[in-house]
């Protein structure tokens, strides 16, 4: 629905659809990750595919890091990926 639909409902209703919508958000995201360990799994069964577990995830988001500050400075962004850093 649009912001300014929204907006119109009473405020009970805004709080119902926030709180729906956040449930409905964790409920999506956790379907999605336990459907594709499953895909994965059965892949992997199969012969089709090989994982490896990825152990350096702090080096490769220390090596990142200039990269997305560049490119944030560089499309105006910098102050809003301060902020998406800061959350912990």
């Amino acid at each position: 629905m649009s912001g300014k639909t929204f907006r119109k409902l009473p405020s009970d209703l805004q709080k119902a659809i926030m709180k729906a919508g956040r449930e409905a958000g964790a409920f999506g995201r956790e379907t999605e990750s336990r459907e594709d360990a499953a895909m994965l799994a059965e892949m992997e069964k199969k012969g089709w595919l090989k994982t490896y577990a990825f152990t350096e995830s702090g080096k490769l988001l220390a090596l990142a890091d200039p990269v997305r500050k560049g490119f944030a400075q560089e499309v105006g962004a910098a102050e809003f990926l301060d902020k998406v850093d800061a959350v912990k």
